[in-house]
């Protein structure tokens, strides 16, 4: 302790010496410019009126003698200065910086306390900065790869970059906020709080755009819980279309094209069927659903014949939906319900195209409201085998949604 106290006194007295001569530098610096100003207002630069050293402008008196600080006024700011900075005083002093400054102990307090908090959250604090880059990831590649979504290759849903009656996809537009909402919440296991950083990341800067693309996202999560569907891509296809068709904007109908995107991929077949007539069979309850015929597809799909009583995996059991008696096993059962669940998908895809594919500025034509009755049909055909599958009733709240117009068919 007496080294550090004797090294703080030497350094005091050096820094009183230096400043003093610093002082004096000054001060014959600051008069010299002074008396050489006045001398030239004066009009006294001649040789003849004192332009050398000696020389003194009118006014001017003895020279800095009245207005130059007390030098050792000068060393004591000096000293303190010195003493306030220094890294040994923040020490000495307990870890306070600057400790002659009145708030120093108020400061050290705070600082305390979010240096603590500090190393608290740090290592969640990291995560955290991955975690949103993992979301911005996810939403750039789709914003670079317009065809990530695409579910009919060659039409014009799936890719973005491509015109419809909404317009191409691209920064600060309804398709491709759309598609980089899609991409933060199923590729990178995000939510709607993370879009509009992963939207800024891909370059968008309208404010409106990137309001409008969430909430319309927002809504149909929301929607989609109180659907009564079993199946959860059908239950946000439909809360989707729903919402579109209560208010018809490019917003949600970017949502519709996501939704049914969604649905495809889920379900783009994949179904070959090794006896045509269960493809046949196939076929026809597709054309011809009823509740009868798919109880009796469900049961033989779950193991159990007509009395409900289980059978072996391999036991064939005859099943006729009114194109005569076919046999079926559990297997070839549960293919063709999963064909039927394809073809929906494919053609909720397909109906979604023709939307998508009219003249821009036409999204409110009576040709769009047939088109969107059309898309809305296939849709309610989807429910319909969805709530047939899960046993359901529809009540009021579970309808299907409404004709897009009276003028529709």
């Amino acid at each position: 302790m007496m080294e550090i106290l004797f090294l703080c006194a030497v350094v005091n007295v050096v820094a009183i010496f230096q400043v003093r001569n610093l002082s004096k530098a000054m001060r014959g610096g600051s008069d010299w410019i002074a008396n050489r100003l006045g001398l030239a207002a004066q009009g006294s630069s001649s040789p003849g009126h004192g332009g050398g050293g000696g020389s003194r402008a009118l006014g001017m008196g003895v020279v800095g003698a009245a207005h130059s600080m007390p030098a050792h006024v000068l060393a004591g700011f000096a000293a303190a200065s010195t003493v306030n900075s220094s890294p040994i005083a923040e020490w000495l002093f307990g870890g306070r910086g600057r400790p002659l400054s009145s708030d120093a102990k108020r400061r050290r307090r705070v600082e305390k306390k979010q240096l603590s908090g500090w190393d608290e959250i740090a290592a969640e604090w990291a995560n955290s900065y991955q975690n949103i880059r993992q979301f911005n990831n996810a939403g750039l590649h789709a914003f670079r790869n317009p065809d990530h979504f695409a579910a009919n290759i060659g039409r014009i849903v799936g890719h973005r970059n491509v015109r419809s009656v909404i317009g191409r996809g691209g920064v600060n537009t309804a398709r491709e906020a759309a598609a980089i909402i899609e991409a933060v919440i199923e590729d990178g296991g995000g939510s709607i709080e993370r879009v509009r950083g992963a939207m800024i990341a891909a370059g968008f800067t309208d404010e409106r755009i990137m309001y409008e693309a969430a909430a319309a996202r927002n809504h149909v999560d929301k929607s989609a819980k109180r659907e009564p569907w079993q199946n959860d891509d059908l239950s946000m296809h439909m809360a989707a279309l729903r919402n579109f068709q209560d208010d018809r904007t490019e917003f949600n109908l970017a949502e519709v094209e996501t939704s049914a995107l969604r649905l495809r991929n889920r379900y783009r077949g994949g179904v070959n069927f090794d006896d045509p007539e269960h493809e046949r069979l196939a076929r026809h309850y597709f054309e011809n659903p009823t509740p009868g015929s798919w109880q009796q597809l469900r049961d033989i799909a779950d193991g159990r014949d007509s009395s409900d009583n289980s059978v072996p995996a391999n036991a064939r059991v005859p099943i006729d939906l009114g194109t005569g008696p076919v046999t079926v096993n559990r297997d070839e059962a549960q293919r063709i319900t999963t064909w039927v669940g394809n073809q929906h998908a494919r053609q909720i895809v397909e109906s979604l195209d023709k939307v998508m594919d009219l003249p821009e500025g036409e999204l409110h034509s009576q040709r769009a409201d047939r088109l969107i009755a059309d898309l809305r049909w296939h849709s309610v055909r989807a429910s319909n085998d969805d709530v047939r599958a899960a046993g359901l009733h529809r009540n009021p709240w579970s309808s299907p949604p409404p004709r897009p117009s009276s003028r529709t068919p």
